[in-house]
């Protein structure tokens, strides 16, 4: 299991004071409770991300990034999150995934034959988790799948991703978006912008806000499971969830 530190570290310190210092000079819009910019390093750029916040764990110091139709005891499906599997689903496999996470790899290679089996009953939604803390490339490989969405090919960037693992943080992104017939134009220009900037630390927060701390961690509907899964133990899960 991949851990990240827990908020009163260094890293997070870092981050309230520079959210603070920027906030200065961000005009709050009326359709956000609060603005904060994040400074969010990638492979390619530093980038920085103005997002809506919420404050309904006052005692966590991270400041959490939470859509209202979403809180709640467990987290839902986003229309921004990326799916496959049945349409209408009878069971939603919801991972919170790291690309450079070994037990994330295991356990989607797991959900992969599970979806095989269970074509009509089973959904799998992907939401972004990267650890920074233990994986440096995680949050820029999460924000050159989420690019790959958008020329709707954030399956086939996300496969290739944990296929090739170990090449992350040594082969460009453009080798990647170039191995799944990304338009490499447009790519970069997504690369450079700020809307999968921004999803990535969305799916980040939300984890969070859940007081999630390790990945993988997937939700069969409503129960949790963390760590490693099997493709027996997911198969295990999907039949009780059926019942």
């Amino acid at each position: 299991m991949q851990r990240i530190f827990h908020p009163r570290t260094l890293f997070v310190l870092g981050l309230i004071a520079l959210a603070l210092l920027l906030s200065l000079l961000i005009i709050i819009g009326d359709a956000f409770e609060g603005s904060f910019w994040k400074n969010f390093t990638s492979q390619d750029n530093s980038i920085k991300e103005q997002v809506s916040t919420t404050s309904e764990q006052p005692e966590d110091p991270l400041i959490t990034v939470v859509p209202k139709d979403v809180r709640g005891g467990y987290p839902q499906p986003l229309p921004t999150d990326p799916k496959r599997g049945a349409t209408n689903p009878k069971v939603v496999m919801m991972m919170f995934g790291d690309f450079q996470c070994e037990n994330c790899k295991t356990t989607e290679e797991a959900i992969r034959q599970i979806l095989i089996e269970y074509p009509n009953d089973v959904q799998q939604v992907w939401k972004d988790f990267p650890i920074p803390s233990a994986h440096p490339y995680a949050e820029s490989a999460a924000i050159a799948a989420r690019c790959a969405g958008d020329q709707g090919k954030f399956w086939e960037m996300h496969d290739a991703l944990f296929e090739k693992q170990g090449l992350i943080g040594f082969q460009s992104y453009a080798d990647f978006a170039s191995s799944v017939n990304l338009n490499a134009d447009q790519f970069q220009a997504c690369i450079n912008g700020s809307d999968a900037k921004l999803l990535v630390v969305q799916g980040y927060m939300i984890a969070r806000s859940f007081s999630l701390t390790e990945t993988p961690t997937v939700y069969i509907n409503k129960t949790p499971v963390v760590g490693a899964q099997t493709v027996d133990q997911l198969r295990q899960l999907v039949q009780d969830a059926l019942k």
